[in-house]
C-alpha cells in the first residue's frame, strides 16, 4: 500500500510540474510575440527600435528556459533573427528591421508550436 502512495505522490508532482512549464510557456511565448507584432507595427524607427530591444529582453528570459527542453539548433536560428531585428532597428533600414522582425516571430511561434503537450507532438 505504502508503493502505490508513493507513486501517487510522485505522478501528481510530474502532472504538476508539467502543468506550471505548459502555463509558463504559454505566457512567456505570447508576451514575446505580442511584443513583435507591436515592433511590426510601430510607425517610427525610434519605438520600433524601443520595442526591438525589449524583444530581445523577452527573448533571452525564454531563451534560458527553452535551452532545458528545445533543441538548440531551433533556438539558434530565432536567437540570430532577434539580434538582426536589434542591429537593423538601430539603423534606418525599415524593410530590413520588419523582416527580421517577421522572421523571429516566425521562428517564436514555432518554438511555441513544438512545446505544447499536444497529440502531434507526442508522437
Amino acid at each position: 500500500m505504502k508503493r502505490i502512495w508513493f507513486s501517487l505522490i510522485f505522478l501528481a508532482a510530474a502532472i504538476a510540474l508539467c502543468t506550471f512549464e505548459q502555463i509558463e510557456v504559454h505566457r512567456d511565448f505570447h508576451k514575446v510575440i505580442d511584443t513583435a507584432e507591436q515592433a511590426l507595427a510601430a510607425d517610427n524607427m525610434e519605438e520600433k527600435a524601443q520595442c526591438c530591444e525589449q524583444l530581445e529582453k523577452e527573448w533571452e528570459h525564454i531563451h534560458n528556459w527553452a535551452a532545458m527542453t528545445t533543441d538548440h539548433s531551433i533556438l539558434h536560428g530565432t536567437e540570430v533573427a532577434v539580434a538582426q531585428a536589434v542591429e537593423f532597428s538601430k539603423t534606418n533600414y525599415i524593410d530590413e528591421t520588419d523582416e527580421a522582425i517577421i522572421e523571429a516571430k516566425s521562428e517564436l511561434e514555432q518554438i511555441h508550436d513544438g512545446t505544447l503537450i499536444k497529440i502531434e507532438n507526442i508522437f
